[in-house]
């Protein structure tokens, strides 16, 4: 029995066991990327246009992204496992409150503002708690558990599309929820701290670590979040308007479109321990120039579409889901770079916040242009040209000092 506990407990403390928790979780969190296949339903069932359903989209990002920057100076307050089980009850809460929706202003309650809290309170848990548990390749391990974040439509894609078909849009909300309420509170409990003797090891040990008592006067924090702003409006907008994009300017069949899309979702999952690496090895400067030139070369491919339709679909797209999990992998990762490390939580929520500018940006504009029936020219050519502007200012005023391995 003491052997049976003793080995228990060894995994209980093991970080590579947090790591396998937290990509877990976000799996089941990452469920709103698949949010493109569930717009097209409601569209047809609400008899809306695109701008009015990726309200619910927008709202679940904004407060994701707000209830990450208020809680982010408390977080490291209180157990881990605590806040995360509360998130978790709001997120399964959410979902099967949506399913009761009868109007998009409902869903945007339900879905966007009840979910979206849920899912900020949970997954500012694993972002703040992961690195505790590494001295080095802080970048890789956030972006292992990010990748479940991104990987989530390779699963849930196929199943929402599978459950639109079969039960139709309410009891696909209420079967996540129900999953999702059983699931995320058990994943909770178990997830926590390392030992407080590691803790203090691994700060006192951090040679990256450059004091910043308040980021937001100095240079490098504007630099970072105008670079993270315009790397989330970019893939937020492509995530969110994906399916109604594959379907509409490509002419694609609707389950094709969902396909493909679980494709992206591992491109997505890529990127974010990817890039995480990058920074970790590269530094800041040079992996923000990167997923610039690589995000400027997608746009070009999805404006000139040189291949026929699926192939300019999935190689103009792909690349640009694969950059939104580069950002998310890269911000945390920055973060702990450029500033204090202890003060890691407050510092990469106000961060974050960017994330909820990007995607209003991002939704409203791309659900303007496709209710407009404007080219896809209107929604890319401002990316390449912010993009190009971005490597210059980065590649001048981005301080190398800070960000050298």
């Amino acid at each position: 029995m003491n052997k049976n506990f003793h080995f228990l407990t060894k995994i209980y403390n093991n970080r590579w066991f947090q790591v396998v928790l937290g990509f877990i979780a976000f799996i089941s969190l990452g469920t709103v990327y698949s949010y493109s296949i569930l717009s097209v339903e409601i569209q047809r069932e609400l008899q809306i246009g695109s701008t009015l359903s990726g309200l619910p989209y927008l709202t679940s990002l904004f407060f994701y992204a707000l209830t990450m920057f208020l809680s982010g100076r408390y977080l490291s307050k209180y157990k881990p496992s605590r806040i995360m089980v509360i998130g978790s009850l709001l997120v399964s809460i959410g979902w099967i409150l949506s399913s009761f929706a009868s109007s998009i202003y409902i869903l945007i309650i339900t879905y966007g503002i009840v979910m979206g809290i849920g899912v900020g309170l949970v997954y500012g848990i694993p972002i703040i708690v992961i690195p505790k548990w590494f001295q080095k390749h802080k970048g890789l391990a956030v972006g292992l558990v990010l990748a479940g974040f991104g990987l989530s439509p390779l699963l849930t894609s196929p199943i929402t599309q599978l459950a639109l078909d079969n039960v139709g849009l309410s009891r696909t909300f209420l079967i996540f929820g129900i999953v999702f309420m059983f699931l995320l509170p058990l994943i909770s409990i178990l997830f926590h701290n390392p030992p407080e003797n590691e803790i203090s090891d691994l700060i006192n040990n951090d040679k990256q670590t450059v004091s910043s008592t308040n980021i937001i006067k100095t240079k490098n924090f504007w630099l970072l979040y105008s670079n993270f702003i315009l790397g989330t409006t970019t893939g937020l907008m492509v995530i969110g308007a994906s399916s109604v994009i594959g379907v509409n300017y490509y002419q694609l069949e609707i389950h094709v479109v969902a396909y493909t899309i679980a494709f992206f979702a591992v491109m997505n999952a890529i990127g974010r321990p990817i890039f995480g690496s990058l920074n970790d090895i590269l530094g800041t400067k040079k992996t923000i120039i990167l997923i610039h030139l690589i995000t400027i070369i997608s746009a070009l491919i999805i404006i000139l579409k040189p291949f026929n339709p699926f192939i300019s679909f999935v190689v103009g797209f792909s690349p640009l889901w694969m950059m939104l999990g580069g950002w998310l992998a890269l911000a945390p990762a920055a973060t702990h770079a450029l500033f204090d490390e202890s003060n890691y939580s407050k510092n990469y929520g106000l961060v974050f916040t960017g994330y909820g500018f990007g995607a209003i940006i991002g939704v409203v504009f791309s659900g303007r242009i496709i209710d407009s029936n404007l080219s896809l020219e209107f929604l890319f050519i401002p990316v390449i040209i912010i993009s190009i502007l971005l490597i210059f200012i980065t590649s001048l005023l981005l301080k190398k000092k800070l960000i050298s391995k």
